[in-house]
């Protein structure tokens, strides 16, 4: 299930706050797998092999999207704090993805933090602005840009305790 904002073009989210709940980074399969606090529209899958969109969108790419000042997974940070990074029997099985990262590691927080996704489009997503992001844990990526971004600027952001790639640009 993807939870968050699936943002068109021409908007802006300014001066919030946005906690995720989700405990485990369900059937890794070195891919992302779930939503983003934010994404832009476009693919839901990695490589547009499907006919599915992000949050029922064209799939187009966005544009002018803006994200700032904007704090992400903090609300029960100190209560999950102790359980960033702890080890759990059995959950590192990735060689043969029998059970990787497959159990709940209990630290409630989005699955990536901002995901462009590859879109549709062969113009893509343009004009993304991120400015004074911070986020205390991720399942997954802190921010991914993915396929046919321009024109992207990330600044003052700060990303830690993420489950994979802090900032991926592919």
């Amino acid at each position: 299930t993807r939870v968050g904002f699936v943002l068109d073009s021409y908007v802006t989210m300014r001066d919030l706050s946005y906690q995720g709940i989700d405990t485990i980074r369900p059937d890794d399969n070195g891919a992302l797998c779930g939503g983003a606090a934010f994404e832009t529209k476009g693919c839901a899958t990695n490589d547009c092999s499907s006919d599915v969109n992000n949050g029922g969108s064209d799939g187009r790419g966005s544009v002018h999207v803006t994200i700032e000042n904007v704090r992400l997974n903090d609300y029960y940070f100190d209560q999950d704090k102790k359980k960033v990074g702890a080890p759990i029997d059995g959950n590192t099985q990735c060689e043969d993805y029998q059970c990787c990262f497959c159990k709940p590691n209990g630290v409630r927080s989005t699955q990536v933090g901002i995901w462009i996704p590859e879109s549709r489009n062969h113009r893509g997503t343009r004009h993304f602005f991120a400015n004074n992001v911070v986020s205390r844990s991720n399942q997954a990526d802190g921010i991914n840009l993915h396929g046919k971004v321009m024109n992207a600027t990330v600044q003052n952001t700060h990303f830690s305790n993420t489950g994979d790639d802090t900032y991926a640009l592919w």
